[in-house]
């Protein structure tokens, strides 16, 4: 019976080291929600990769809202993405959000004709 409790409390002890040293490195579960974003483009920041749009609410495929519509700043990772965004340009993309750790960004960004 002993060793049994050493070998458990051995796995917990490992378990927890491993949690945190993953949290320290701002590393989560990887587990992310995707929301669809259609907006303008106000404005571009070619230095830090940053748009700033103006969207309507942002929602996910069953109609939950992640923001009501407003102006703000979207990090653009991928410049693919990026060089698509023009100031005034119409645009839909996918907004990635990892809740964990409050990060967000847009990818799969499509101009939109009207």
């Amino acid at each position: 019976m002993t060793r049994r409790r050493v070998l458990l409390s051995f796995y917990c002890v490992l378990a927890g080291c491993r949690q945190n040293a993953t949290l320290e490195r701002g590393i989560d579960d990887g587990s992310v929600q995707k929301y669809q974003l259609e907006g303008v483009v106000i404005r571009r920041d070619e230095a830090s990769k940053i748009v700033t749009i103006k969207h309507s609410a942002i929602v996910n495929h069953a109609g939950k809202i992640w923001m009501e519509p407003m102006t703000m700043e979207f990090p653009v990772p991928k410049p693919e993405d990026f060089a698509q965004l023009t100031k005034g340009n119409k645009i839909t993309a996918t907004l990635i959000a990892r809740d964990s750790n409050f990060e967000y960004w847009i990818e799969e960004v499509r101009t939109r004709e009207e």
